[in-house]
């Protein structure tokens, strides 16, 4: 059964963290990873996006105390429950209940940007708006790290956005069902990840570790 994305995570809020960290292949890892790859600097500003309950920011935040950071989630449940996490942040946490996908970032107003496990659900489109308007909002230099589930090859990429095509023609007359609005996963190959963000503007593009279906890029503005 189909469910918006929204609903979704507001369901599973609860029980998200144990999840993620049980039953996915290496997420210990990668979250514990997530923050090593930004620049030595005191008073890092941060866009998350998809912060979930921040299971990513533990790591930010142990290397980076004094960060601010902007997280961005569609799911109110997941946003309190970052907020229960983090009492003693909530200075440090500008938390924006919205669709990052249409959000105007600024320019120049982050160092880093991060994502973890939420952009596999939209289509090369989405993503190349995206990329290009994030690209914008770093400062020069500015460092991208996204950790995400990616298909393991192009034809299981084609597979996943063909039934996410039938999915998605099944919903019910009148609703917008475009990609994203409900929880399909449609994940692209590295290759074409990176080549999104190289149009997008960004530069040193690398996959700089990968378990299973999960791979980390970084990319320098």
């Amino acid at each position: 059964m189909l469910e918006k994305m929204d609903d979704f995570f507001n369901a599973r809020a609860a029980m998200y963290d144990r999840h993620m960290l049980d039953d996915v292949e290496g997420a210990a890892d990668f979250y514990g990873q997530a923050a090593r790859w930004f620049p030595d600097k005191s008073h890092l500003r941060l866009l998350d996006l998809g912060c979930g309950t921040g299971l990513e920011l533990e790591a930010v935040f142990r290397r980076f105390p004094d960060a601010q950071v902007t997280g961005f989630d569609l799911s109110a449940r997941m946003l309190q429950k970052l907020v229960e996490k983090f009492p003693d942040r909530q200075d440090r946490l500008w938390l924006i209940q919205a669709d990052y996908l249409t959000f105007d970032f600024g320019e120049a107003c982050y160092d880093g940007a991060i994502s973890v496990e939420t952009l596999h659900h939209f289509t090369h489109q989405q993503k190349q708006g995206l990329y290009d308007r994030l690209c914008r909002a770093l400062t020069p230099d500015g460092l991208y790290v996204e950790i995400d589930y990616m298909a393991p090859d192009q034809a299981a990429e084609d597979r996943f956005f063909e039934q996410s095509r039938r999915l998605l023609a099944q919903t019910p007359a009148g609703e917008a069902a475009a990609p994203g609005t409900y929880h399909i996963d449609t994940p692209c190959t590295v290759e074409n990840q990176i080549a999104l963000l190289r149009t997008a503007g960004f530069r040193k593009i690398e996959k700089v570790w990968q378990r299973g279906c999960t791979a980390i890029l970084t990319a320098y503005k």
